[in-house]
């Protein structure tokens, strides 16, 4: 008997279909599994052996009927961490939805199901969301976040309406401060000086870290101890972040930031060097930037500008632009559209490196007549 294609498996609603066995000479169908998240388990709801399109028949009949959940209990999702879980699974099994874009919808729901998650569905209200908003705002979260957030609440929201787990009326939308406007200032050596001044234990540690490797935020706050190696003085970013942008690359660091990194690791160099979750480190370190800013009476910068600062300094002092790219992780042409700025202090060194618009003088320059060859 020639072994049979495995068939692709079945999401209809919370409910996932997923062949298991394939045919035998005596059953010349597939074994197939139902299974769905029941309040925040996955349970098995219906087996049998059919072909892909009767499974997918078979379940979705069953769904409508409302015999499916029969012998479980009559409401399967019942608080808010339940409903999250079981869109967040169903979202899983989406072929059209990018890798990224479901990583984020997994983060949103960590922090809803943290937030609110024994909140009944029933007992949702404004005050549930303006609580969460308040919630995030004090923890340093940007309102552009909490909206991504609320809106995967509400998408979740809506697939519970869909199948019937949801009550039919939209979910309030809480009011959202008005966004600070991105800061694309880049600091000078002297403000960040003045701003590690004003910080203590990992935010200023993080900041000491960006501006030493032109590293992006997140490649620190991911930073672990078995990416740094201390006695060569080198440190290896882009492990724990994906290669989306640039993949890793190991660069050197200073011998004053190893001997910052030795005293911030005694007694554990293991896990994570910053500690914490990496995620909210990297959302929370603006703020305590731009308190210190504020504090020194400085404009204002991101820790993205220490990144910019780092570009500034390499494509001025080295030589070679492949170099700079390189400890940068990205091509020059990238660096040029984004990162660096030329001043009218470069234009001007660029003039005299290049003596534009001087003439030799004291020479007599023969030109040739039409005669000669």
């Amino acid at each position: 008997m020639a072994k049979s294609k495995k068939p692709r498996a079945i999401s209809i609603g919370a409910v996932n279909v997923r062949p298991m066995r394939a045919p035998s000479k005596r059953c010349p169908d597939w074994y197939w599994r139902a299974v769905c998240y029941v309040n925040g388990k996955e349970e098995t709801v219906w087996t049998g052996r059919a072909s892909r399109k009767e499974a997918e028949r078979t379940v979705a009949a069953l769904l409508a009927s409302g015999d499916l959940f029969a012998d479980k209990q009559q409401q399967p999702i019942i608080t808010m961490r339940d409903l999250l879980e079981c869109w967040v699974g169903s979202q899983k099994q989406r072929a059209d939805l990018a890798a990224n874009t479901y990583r984020g919808y997994e983060r949103s729901s960590v922090r809803l199901v943290k937030a609110m998650g024994d909140v009944l569905i029933s007992g949702l209200h404004r005050g549930s969301l303006e609580r969460y908003r308040d919630q995030r705002l004090r923890a340093g979260a940007a309102p552009s976040t909490i909206g991504l957030e609320l809106q995967v609440l509400r998408s979740a929201w809506r697939w519970g309406q869909d199948l019937g787990f949801c009550p039919h009326h939209r979910l309030p939308t809480p009011r959202l401060p008005k966004e600070r406007r991105y800061s694309h200032h880049t600091p000078t050596r002297g403000d960040v000086a003045t701003v590690l001044e004003l910080l203590d234990g990992w935010q200023r540690m993080a900041v000491l870290l960006l501006f030493a490797t032109g590293a992006r935020p997140g490649e620190v706050t991911h930073l672990r101890w078995e990416d740094v190696d201390l006695e060569r003085g080198l440190v290896h970013l882009g492990r724990h972040v994906g290669a989306r942008k640039t993949g890793e690359r190991t660069v050197p660091l200073a011998a004053s930031i190893l001997d910052e990194l030795e005293a911030w690791g005694q007694g554990k160099r293991t896990g994570l060097v910053l500690r914490g979750e990496p995620e909210t480190a990297r959302s929370v370190l603006g703020f305590y930037v731009r308190q210190a800013c504020k504090r020194a009476g400085i404009e204002h910068w991101t820790p993205m500008g220490l990144r910019r600062l780092a570009e500034d300094e390499l494509y001025r002092r080295v030589g070679d632009p492949s170099a700079a790219a390189l400890f940068l992780g990205h091509s020059p042409e990238m660096a040029m559209r984004h990162y660096r700025k030329a001043t009218t202090t470069d234009l001007r060194q660029a003039m005299e490196a290049a003596e534009l618009g001087k003439v030799p003088s004291g020479q007599v320059l023969r030109f040739a007549s039409r005669g000669e060859e």
